[in-house]
């Protein structure tokens, strides 16, 4: 049928050429190999999608990292998106093919005598289908590689949740560990004032704010175990575990690195990393790229080509082209290229919102990482040895009877307070540090200066305890005051005086 007209010859040769020439070839993993390079070249491993869930983290300690890996792994959320690009997949699949050609036939009986039946055999194709073809697919996959980045951003985003959910369990177990001692400390003060007020040494007045003192300290030590459990569980809930297994991290925060960024190459690296920014880039393109489209294509309608053969009652044989166009007088489809326009104008007023946010973003954390680095080098180096001072000194002068021993625990418990304020400063910090990595779209350049350093509050204890031990020998082997033997028994092992 085809081979007795040239014409259509040549018309079927160049729909075979471009349909061959739109046909996309799409990745049986989803693109996810795509989305392990763009991961892997922001500084994060991803593992292969698919990879067996682990459910039971047996007795394992996990580090940052760890936590990290166990959450890309098993995290539901993550899985629905990854399996989301088959979305996308789709519809690049379906751009890149026309729609099916049409076949019809009828068949006429004739009332004439001697005549036959009129057979009528027709096929038609979308010649508008076939022109937009390679547009629709240029589009399609377009939006398939901002759908895969979008995948990309995500993974980036649960790294940097999970690693904010770490450093803020890490600090809740270092912070109730601190008030567990404080509340021993508390108690034992308590006992001491108790003996004291028997002894009719003290007021009822005293007594009563020991009590005060010692109960504040046992709900502060509630509120910090709340706290451990509920961080607990957040981060449970990333890694799709259960808080009651028997897992576990590191028990202390690290010390913030001695290497610096510049806010300049924080800002450019975060303006070639960000995967929404580049996402929101192709959706521009692409976009612009339809609005084009559209404008053209929308003169063509539903402009279709085909082929009809028909067999008369006599036997006469007819057969020919067929065209059907509808004719623009009407409706010239404005509609399709305002709304067309509409998407493009508003994809970029977010693009420009988008870079204008990311730079805001990056300032911002960069401003707050940089004021709790100096935080945390403060409490460090010089409120915790001038309270951890000024507690020695009270206990010398307590020892010669200059000040009550009142006084001695209201320094101790300031000294704990220092320690509380140096672990939460470190926590912030590291969720200060993990907002900028999130905010550049990639691991900082100073990683690589983190070293081995933690913050370690029993270093200060236990520099403390060798100064209170050694006070306390001076003082026996002087001879002590009569309450001297209460005071030394008040002396706690861990350092602790009470």
């Amino acid at each position: 049928m085809w081979n007795t007209c040239p014409h259509f010859r040549a018309i079927a040769t160049l729909i075979s050429l471009l349909m061959l020439s739109a046909c996309a070839t799409l990745p049986n993993d989803l693109g996810g190999s795509e989305v392990e390079r763009l991961v892997s070249e922001r500084g994060l491993s991803m593992p292969k999608q698919g990879t067996h869930q682990l459910s039971i983290l047996e007795n394992q300690t996990l580090t940052e990292t760890q936590a990290v890996r166990y959450a890309l792994i098993n995290n539901p959320e993550l899985n629905a998106l990854y399996y989301e690009l088959g979305f996308s997949a789709a519809d690049l699949y379906d751009a890149s093919r026309i729609r099916n050609p049409i076949f019809s036939s009828s068949l006429l009986d004739s009332d004439e005598a001697g005549m036959g039946d009129q057979l009528t055999l027709s096929i038609i194709a979308s010649f508008a289908g076939i022109m937009t073809l390679p547009a629709r697919k240029r589009i399609a996959n377009a939006e398939f590689v901002a759908a895969r980045q979008g995948f990309a951003f995500a993974v980036l985003e649960l790294s940097s949740t999970t690693q904010a959910s770490f450093y803020v369990y890490v600090a809740s177990q270092q912070t109730a560990e601190l008030r567990q001692q404080a509340f021993k400390a508390a108690s034992l003060s308590l006992e001491l004032a108790e003996r004291y007020y028997k002894a009719g040494n003290i007021t009822p007045r005293e007594i009563a704010l020991e009590r005060a003192a010692a109960a504040e300290a046992s709900l502060v030590l509630l509120r910090a175990e709340a706290d451990r459990f509920k961080a607990r569980t957040h981060l449970a809930r990333l890694l799709s575990v259960s808080s009651a297994e028997p897992w576990n991290t590191v028990s202390q925060l690290a010390l913030p690195p001695t290497q610096d960024d510049s806010i300049d190459t924080l800002l450019s690296l975060a303006l070639e990393s960000r995967l929404d920014l580049s996402a929101a880039k192709i959706r521009a393109d692409y976009l612009a790229d339809k609005l084009g489209v559209t404008n053209w294509s929308r003169w063509l309608r539903d402009l279709t080509l085909g082929f009809e053969r028909e067999r008369g009652g006599d036997g006469e044989i007819l057969k020919g082209p067929t065209l059907e166009w509808e004719l623009p007088i009407f409706s010239f489809k404005r509609g399709d290229l305002l709304r067309a326009e509409a998407e493009l104008q508003s994809q970029m007023a977010e693009l420009r919102a988008l870079t204008l946010d990311i730079d805001t973003e990056v300032r911002l954390a960069f401003e707050n990482m940089n004021n709790w680095e100096q935080q945390v080098r403060t409490y460090k180096d010089k409120l915790i040895p001038a309270r951890i001072d000024a507690t020695q000194r009270a206990q010398r002068e307590q020892n010669f009877m200059l000040i009550g021993i009142f006084e001695l625990i209201d320094s101790k418990q300031e000294e704990y307070d220092s320690y509380e304020g140096y672990i939460e400063a470190a926590r912030d910090y590291w969720l200060a540090r993990t907002d900028l990595a999130r905010a550049v779209g990639n691991k900082l350049p100073s990683d690589r200066a983190i070293g081995e350093a933690h913050v370690d509050v029993q270093d200060f204890i236990r520099s403390d305890k060798k100064g209170m031990d050694h006070q306390m020998h001076q003082m026996k082997s002087r001879g002590s005051p009569n309450e001297g033997h209460d005071m030394k028994s008040a002396v706690k092992k861990d350092g602790g005086v009470y």
